[in-house]
């Protein structure tokens, strides 16, 4: 009968939360309290990001259990660069460098979106929305933004260090669900300090939750105590949040969700 499989139907959602509850479960009773997935930038590595930022987000929150994931961008042959081939996120057709935003190559992006977006799905169903962040670095922070923007979940937090919000994220015209911390140099010339005002200023006014801070004489690669801080406090603050009881458990941040 039409109740016997409604009951059916019923049991099963009920038995999928009971699954991921379980998960989230073991999750934090193995010290696997929130998952951050790095981002590197165009050029990097995996294994760069995790010495780098994987070891200070382990100093800057000592009082939580940091779960790392670093995605490893495919080796790509550049076309502005006569098809050197270095590990990239997406290919850029320009190299305008402080003269404007690059032309890069949508279908690239859009590829890489849909497969970190599997990553994020798998971290959430680990730990819980609330509990997975996003830090990029330069070309990963573009992709960063982009990734959080077109997420069905309202993320604990992202970062976005050196990068800027992509004219083909902003295209989407939809507010980013997830706050944004931006860090960059005022002295940055591979990455205008301007455009990651004016593109991070756009998306503000689509209605998302952006911080911006710039550090003045800062080039694009030297490192800053300031940032350091900065996002640790951005961490904790996000941290103690997810942590506060409140209605809805932090599952999905963007009414119909689902259906995007």
């Amino acid at each position: 009968s039409s109740f016997a499989v409604m009951g059916r139907s019923k049991a099963s959602r009920n038995l999928k939360v009971l699954a991921r509850d379980v998960k989230r479960y073991q999750a934090k009773k193995h010290g696997e309290s929130i998952s951050v997935i790095l981002l590197h930038g165009f050029g990097g590595t995996p294994d760069n990001m995790s010495q780098v930022w994987g070891q200070a987000l382990h100093h800057l929150l000592p009082s939580s259990h940091v779960r790392v994931k670093c995605p490893a961008a495919p080796v790509r042959s550049v076309s502005c660069y006569a098809g050197v081939e270095v590990p990239a996120w997406y290919d850029y057709f320009t190299d305008r460098r402080t003269a404007g935003e690059e032309t890069v190559d949508h279908r690239h992006v859009e590829e890489t979106r849909q497969r970190l977006l599997g990553v994020v799905e798998k971290e959430v169903a680990r730990v819980g929305a609330d509990r997975v962040f996003l830090l990029g670095v330069s070309q990963g922070g573009c992709t960063a933004l982009d990734v959080a923007v077109h997420c069905r979940h309202a993320l604990g937090g992202v970062v976005c260090s050196r990068g800027h919000a992509m004219s083909v994220t902003l295209a989407a015209g939809r507010p980013c669900a997830t706050p944004v911390l931006a860090f960059h140099g005022e002295a940055d010339d591979q990455i205008p300090c301007w455009l990651t005002q004016q593109s991070l200023g756009q998306l503000r006014d689509l209605g998302s939750d952006v911080q911006l801070v710039t550090e003045p004489e800062l080039g694009h690669t030297e490192p800053s105590i300031q940032e350091l801080l900065l996002v640790g406090r951005f961490f904790r603050r996000r941290v103690a949040r997810s942590s506060s009881p409140r209605a809805g458990g932090g599952e999905s941040g963007r009414p119909g969700a689902a259906g995007q």
